[in-house]
């Protein structure tokens, strides 16, 4: 055996061993301690690690989609819960509206279904504005896309994203701009007609002028005879008394006229006579030829009728001046200066009929021998009674007589009266007397128990002509007149078409005139309280006209304002009769509509109401009891015109309500009704009216124009590119559904393209167009912001979730009117189109989280198996390694004693030797 010293190659391989065996310990230790099989810069396994880390990344990410995919079906399940909501709001407006589609309801019962319903729009609105995950508004459509418009009337409804997915898989999204033209066909705009307003009350007035300048603070009347009326200060005058209206005075007496037209003056008449109906002639020709003998023509005949010469020389000047003369003697009136119209009329207070008599072959109304035509009359109170004032009379009167008995026998009438006075200090009172006995022809009665003095008589002449019952008024002056006085008079004209039998002038063709202190009637209320009798009926009103004056009403003599030197106008009105046409004037309580059947004025109380617009806008009117049909019309134009924001589309906006006086044409011809017009084309223009069911029926309004869409021709190209997207749409409506994309409504203003021009003719806008064939373009930016699960490890492992605008406006409720029941029955579709629009989002989402938790639990399948396959790579196996790591152990144990026996047995050789 061979010793080496430098070199001990056993221990050296001893050592070798060991080391080998250590590191082989170690790396069993530290898989048994980190529970890895394989670990960076492994040795044993290099592949396995790659893979290991391939895998183990795709095993993180794909961990995290898990969270990705459960945070997703959060947000689906806080998307489906405001869905859920809404879906419940909708369902109740649906069962709103079929309750106020029943005609049960009042209108303002409707009112109130009105506001819950539009209380449940607005929290549609809200819900979709304000649902959130993680700060993320999901039901506003601003998740899905991001637009903009080049016109501010243009809007975006926004049904869900434009991300897609092509043939090979490829998404891509459809953002860009888009350049739309929109030619325009006009359709037509509501317009509605309210019932006919007529007059309630005889003391109702319009038209009211007042001379505030000369202390005129306010007129009234009440009980007053349809007419217009002035009152006047004048210089006062004493004046008679005036009988200004008079009934059943006197029998009857007739008039007849004879109306004779020569129509064949070629054929000679031998003789003419005009005589009474008791034969006495009162004019004949005379002649056997009074047109001559000649054949001239009827033209030349009849001028020697009026004045000509005949054939023979005749010269017939002034034949019918002999006939009239001759007629006026036996009192009787001729009119007509024409040969083919002489017209003769009887008069005088006992006429005598008359008669046109001829020989021979006539030519007068051949081949009648007599015209006659009879006309009765009424003798009237001035020709029977006479009343007359003094000097001393102090106060001014109007007053009535009535005739209580007549005793034709003895030529006696008895009388009544009554009076209203009126002293010059402006103080009313009233006054009668009974039994005044008169004798026909004889003395005058005096009335001073009347006044208080010896200043008015009444006297009579004419028994014959006195009927019982007969009444008549006299209207007298004061006469005894101061130092300082002013007269007022007061004149009327009666309005002809009155029903009641007022015609003419209410003082018979008169003017009152009344006396009054210059200085005691300022501030004041002054009556003129006045009998006024309808001679065609024998109705007796007694009327007031009140003058409400200031400080400033007083004489200049008493350092006032009124000057008497000149007529000035105090104050001029219309009075009304009942069931007369209202006028713009008139009060809204003197219509008769809006007073009920138990007598109550419905606005005693301020009534609101509401105009609702086919778009949902709204506006509202508050209406006073004072106000007037000119007040009424105001209110209701300004709230279209501004409360609905339509005086943007019309070169007049003071014409969409108006009120209709005198004859118009069109939509204005009906007289004493408000028309109520829309200037916006389709049901989104179309106005309805709410409030109390009372002041809805006092309106009456009913629709006399129907509204009818527009129609609209559609372009849409890139506008970048100028690729055309769509080209010739026709669409009804203001709103291109799903044509730039399947997924995007684009609603214009339903007048774009379109312009609404006054018609006087027509009294309604007239809408025409104003593009023609070149359209009006608008330009719409979308930016695609649809919302992206990654559900995956990788890329393009995600799931698009596409939520549209879930508001009030995007579902189309904006619409819903429920304020008649026609409408409400409507509006019903408008809700069924919501619901479904609202439930095909709801299985949308449905659908998604279904998708997801599919995938949820295909990530956890997945994850599971890369994991159990990484783990394979580099889990370590504690059973054998810990089988190795023994081993190990041993192993170097046995080599530590085996170095040491083998270093012990070296050292001790070599020892001994030396030794």
């Amino acid at each position: 055996m061979s010793m080496i010293m430098n070199h001990d190659i056993t221990s050296l391989m001893g050592q070798r061993i060991m080391m080998r065996n250590s590191l082989a310990m170690k790396r069993s230790l530290e898989k048994l301690s980190t529970g890895l099989r394989t670990k960076i810069a492994d040795v044993d396994n290099t592949a396995g690690l790659a893979i290991s880390e391939t895998m183990r990344s795709r095993i993180f990410g794909m961990e995290k989609a898990l969270y990705n995919t459960q945070d997703g079906i959060s947000l689906i399940q806080t998307a489906s819960g405001a869905l859920e909501q809404t879906n419940s709001m909708l369902m109740r407006m649906r069962e709103l509206s079929v309750q106020a589609a029943n005609d049960v309801l009042t209108q303002q019962d409707r009112s109130y279904i009105q506001v819950e319903i539009n209380e449940i729009r607005d929290e549609i609105t809200r819900l979709a504005n304000t649902t959130q995950f993680n700060r993320k508004k999901i039901l506003s459509g601003d998740n899905a896309v991001l637009w903009s418009s080049t016109d501010k009337q243009v809007k975006a409804v926004i049904n869900g994203g434009i991300r897609s997915i092509d043939q090979f898989g490829q998404k891509y999204a459809l953002d860009g701009n888009y350049k739309i033209s929109v030619k325009a066909q006009a359709g037509q705009a509501q317009t509605q007609k309210s019932n006919i307003l007529k007059i309630k009350h005889e003391d109702s007035i319009s038209d009211k002028s007042l001379n505030t300048s000369a202390g005129v603070k306010n007129v009234e009347a009440n009980s007053i005879p349809a007419g217009t009326y002035s009152l006047t200060l004048a210089e006062a005058q004493a004046s008679e008394a005036i009988i200004t209206g008079s009934q059943g005075v006197g029998g009857t007496y007739t008039t007849e006229s004879i109306a004779a037209t020569f129509n064949d003056v070629n054929i000679p008449v031998n003789k003419i006579t005009i005589s009474t109906n008791d034969g006495v002639e009162i004019w004949s020709t005379n002649s056997a030829n009074i047109f001559g003998t000649d054949s001239a023509d009827a033209a030349t005949q009849a001028a020697y009728f009026n004045g000509g010469t005949d054939s023979n020389g005749q010269n017939w000047a002034g034949v019918l001046d002999e006939i009239k003369n001759s007629a006026s003697q036996k009192g009787i009136t001729i009119t007509g200066d024409d040969i083919t119209s002489l017209t003769l009329t009887s008069g005088g207070a006992n006429p005598r009929g008359l008669k046109i008599s001829y020989e021979g072959e006539g030519v007068i109304n051949s081949p009648a021998s007599e015209i006659t035509s009879t006309s009765t009359n009424n003798i009237s109170a001035e020709n029977v009674f006479t009343v007359e004032s003094s000097s001393g009379l102090k106060d001014n009167a109007s007053i009535l007589f009535e005739v209580k008995s007549v005793d034709s026998v003895n030529g006696l009438v008895t009388l009544s009266a009554s009076a209203n006075i009126l002293s010059q200090d402006g103080t009313s009172y009233k006054s009668s007397i009974d039994n005044i006995l008169l004798t026909d022809g004889g003395e005058s009665v005096n009335l001073g128990s009347m006044f208080g003095n010896d200043s008015l008589t009444v006297g009579l002449n004419g028994i014959s002509y006195v009927q019982e019952g007969a009444k008549f008024v006299v209207n007298v002056s004061a006469q005894d007149l101061g130092s300082d006085v002013i007269g007022v008079n007061i004149s009327g004209t009666g309005n002809s078409q009155d029903p009641n039998g007022w015609t003419g002038s209410p003082f018979n063709g008169n003017t009152l005139n009344y006396i009054l202190n210059g200085s005691n009637n300022n501030n004041k209320e002054i009556r003129f309280n006045n009998y006024f009798l309808n001679s065609r009926s024998g109705e007796v009103t007694e009327g007031t006209i009140t003058l409400s004056t200031g400080l400033e009403f007083k004489s200049a003599a008493s350092g006032g304002q009124l000057d008497t030197s000149n007529e000035t106008s105090l104050a001029s009105f219309k009075a009304a009769y009942t069931g007369r046409i209202a006028d713009k004037n008139t009060q809204l309580r003197d219509i008769d509509k809006f007073w009920d059947s138990e007598g109550n004025y419905l606005l005693q109380q301020p009534q609101e109401l509401t105009l609702t617009q086919g778009d949902g806008t709204q506006a509202r009117v508050m209406i006073y009891g004072n106000d007037t049909v000119n007040d009424l019309v105001k209110k209701l134009n300004t709230a279209v015109a501004v409360g609905l924001g339509q005086a943007k589309y019309v070169d007049d906006a003071g014409k969409f309500v108006t009120f209709t006086e005198g004859a118009k044409t069109g939509a204005e011809s009906v007289a004493g009704t408000l028309v109520i017009r829309s200037a916006l084309t389709g049901s989104k223009g179309e106005i309805s009216i709410s409030g109390s069911e009372e002041l809805l029926n006092a309106l009456s309004l009913n629709t006399i124009r129907e509204s009818k869409e527009s129609t609209y021709n559609i372009d849409v190209i890139d506008a970048h590119d100028g690729a055309i997207i769509a080209q010739n749409v026709n669409i009804t409506g203001n709103r291109l559904v799903g044509v730039v994309h399947k997924n995007v409504d684009v609603e214009f203003d339903s007048m774009m393209g379109l312009q609404a021009a006054w018609s006087e003719s027509t009294g309604n806008y007239s809408i025409t167009s104003t593009t023609g064939n070149s359209g009006t373009d608008i330009v719409l930016h979308l930016a695609d912001n649809t919302m992206i699960f990654q559900t995956g490890a990788g890329e393009g492992e995600d799931v698009i979730l596409s939520l549209g605008d879930m508001s009030s406006d995007a579902l189309g409720l904006n619409g819903v009117n429920v304020m008649s029941r026609e409408r409400a029955a409507k509006s019903l579709d408008l809700i069924d189109k919501a619901i479904d629009k609202v439930s095909m989002q709801q299985a949308k989402l449905g659908a998604a989280q279904n998708r997801l938790e599919h995938h949820l639990g295909n990530l956890t399948d997945e994850t599971e198996a890369l994991i159990s396959a990484n783990s394979r790579i580099r889990d370590t196996d504690y059973a054998s390694e810990l089988l190795e790591y023994t081993k190990m152990q041993i192993l170097m144990q046995a080599n530590s004693a085996m170095l040491a026996q083998s270093n012990q047995l070296q050292t001790n050789t070599i020892l001994s030797i030396l030794r």
